[in-house]
């Protein structure tokens, strides 16, 4: 029954696609991204990393910059302000250590949204979900955008699907994306997160037709908790016994129709969909 979603193989797509595209126009036009680094975290290194290479082999300049753990908000809204002026994208790698979360959505806020390829900006998010002329129709946050190429990937048409569909997860980098852009396709959905009622948060697991689960928490979906035939599209990020790992039990993809892993599903798919952004940023001055 299983089948697995490769996240790898739609980034090799994606990264043909989008090279080509660069490939007719001239250097000088080229979309520029700025990657910003707070401090050292090794698991935030290899996502940026992966992040340069992709965006090296599509022809787009990307740069990092790292800055001293004890700057402050607003000596990172100050540089903000000034790599917006050269870079076609800005964006900030979370976490920022020795942030708040109020202090961290202060940061990302000064991300102007012409400049938001991350989608991080509370408004950016809000433009998205409502389907706003000042975005391009491809335009979304690289995790929904990920997840979307996942589906695709799967036979789902998420424009026009008619699936029940679960979010697992109401934080900023997955849950409130993911939400958001199946409100924008007038997606039935049900949100839920381990403060839901539990009552709700069972039946509803096991009439979903599509779980995405981005809680975080190690093999916290188990089998008993979906129903055969489901599509299992797994964001969550947590590390057991040293080794990086998602939400989804692995016993679930016995009964799953389609299934993303942690890592190598929804990771590198939202890469190509971050990059996929940056193009069309930048297509005042190209043509994407």
């Amino acid at each position: 029954m299983k089948k697995l979603l490769n996240g790898n193989t739609i980034a090799e797509r994606e990264l043909e696609r989008q090279r080509e595209k660069l490939s007719q126009i001239g250097n000088d036009s080229k979309p520029s991204l700025a990657i910003m680094q707070v401090g050292e975290n090794p698991r935030s290194k290899k996502y940026i990393e992966r992040k340069e290479s992709f965006g090296k082999n599509i022809g787009a300049s990307v740069h990092v910059f790292s800055y001293d753990k004890n700057f402050s908000v607003d000596d990172l809204k100050r540089e903000i302000k000034v790599l917006q002026k050269d870079y076609s994208g800005v964006m900030i790698q979370l976490p920022i250590p020795g942030f708040s979360a109020e202090e961290t959505e202060d940061v990302l806020s000064s991300v102007d949204i012409e400049h938001d390829v991350d989608c991080l900006n509370s408004k950016t998010l809000d433009l998205c979900k409502n389907k706003s002329t000042e975005l391009d129709d491809g335009f979304q946050p690289p995790v929904a955008g990920g997840v979307a190429l996942l589906l695709e990937q799967a036979g789902i048409d998420i424009k026009n699907s008619k699936l029940n569909f679960v979010v697992l997860g109401k934080g900023k980098t997955v849950g409130l994306p993911v939400a958001s852009m199946l409100e924008r396709y007038g997606v039935q959905y049900v949100s839920l997160d381990e403060h839901s009622d539990p009552e709700t948060y069972k039946t509803s697991l096991l009439k979903a037709d599509v779980v995405i689960s981005g809680i975080g928490k190690a093999h916290i979906l188990k089998p008993e908790m979906v129903k055969d035939g489901v599509v299992l599209i797994d964001a969550g990020v947590d590390f057991q016994g040293g080794k990086l790992c998602g939400d989804v039990d692995p016993l679930c993809y016995e009964k799953a129709k389609f299934y993303s892993p942690v890592p190598g599903g929804v990771g590198p798919a939202g890469i190509a969909s971050l990059f996929q952004n940056l193009l069309l940023m930048a297509k005042k001055n190209i043509e994407v």
